[in-house]
């Protein structure tokens, strides 16, 4: 897939890996993906489909990482995504998530069903966050859990601005989301006006830019190895007894998790998991 800057005019693609794996090696090769950029996965009957930056791409990377898993060195193919397929993918198989009665996200050219306390629209584009991922679904669950009402929010790695978004229809005070991407961004700002929300602003870059104000609540659904880098910076804009909701890692990482978010002063009061995914909800 492609993304285009308005103002830059600079392209950024995505390259697309497809693997042949037995199903016992899925798991332990999205872990090893993660580890060196890969964005995001999808599970196949045969294999596995994952994502990476075409910049960020390198083929000896997998090579090394099949022969690390035991495999062959022909059971993968790359290839750049086109633009022109990735909205007609998206709205071919993206199907209404539904939470408990709690929460519906559809796209805005699905019906809504009713009887749902929030209904979420959201059109991913070239954006990650659309609440198929296990992940986004267990931060909505510990986001049913808790009290928005008032609270200023930080949604860091906002992709869709789903969580943003639906912190602000909960009645959070003001939502800042953030997300280093641009087309996160502009995607984002368009899914913020198909929900009417008003008191959601929308930033792109990493954790530098985080405004220099604290937040009641942080939700940083993004990777294990951002969560490690940024764990620091993201505790500094909290007070004692401020929250802080992960996602983005697996069962097996959480003592490395722990280890990190100990030392910068939070700790873990809630945990949820799917399919070895977890999230937590850590306070200060």
């Amino acid at each position: 897939m492609i993304s285009e800057d308005p103002d830059t005019h600079m392209k950024t693609t995505y390259t697309h890996l497809s693997l042949d794996l037995p199903v016992e090696l899925i798991e332990p090769m999205i872990a090893l993906l993660a580890d060196v950029g890969y964005e995001a996965f999808e599970e196949k009957e045969k294999g596995l489909e994952a994502y990476i930056l075409t910049a960020d791409y390198q083929e000896d990377t997998v090579v090394e990482l099949c022969a690390m898993l035991g495999q062959a060195t022909d059971i993968f193919t790359a290839k750049e995504m086109p633009s022109k397929n990735w909205n007609e993918t998206w709205e071919a198989q993206y199907a209404p998530i539904y939470i408990d009665d709690f929460c519906q996200v559809i796209a805005s050219f699905k019906a809504p069903l009713p009887d749902f306390t929030h209904t979420l629209i959201i059109d991913p584009k070239m954006s990650f966050g659309t609440g198929h991922h296990e992940t986004t679904r267990l931060v909505i669950r510990h986001m049913k859990e808790m009290a928005f009402e008032g609270k200023v929010v930080l949604d860091m790695g906002c992709g869709t601005g789903l969580l943003g978004i639906l912190a602000a229809k909960m009645g959070a005070k003001s939502v800042c989301g953030i997300d280093i991407d641009v087309w996160s961004k502009e995607n984002a700002e368009e899914n913020i006006r198909l929900n009417q929300v008003q008191n959601m602003e929308v930033w792109q870059g990493d954790a530098t830019t985080i405004p220099s104000k604290t937040f009641d609540i942080i939700l940083a659904n993004i990777n294990r190895n951002v969560l490690l880098h940024d764990v620091a910076k993201y505790a500094l804009h909290m007070n004692e007894g401020d929250i802080l909701i992960a996602s983005g890692y697996y069962r097996q990482d959480e003592m490395q998790i722990a280890a990190a978010f100990a030392a910068a002063g939070l700790m873990p009061f809630r945990t949820l998991e799917e399919n070895l995914w977890l999230s937590q909800a850590f306070t200060k």
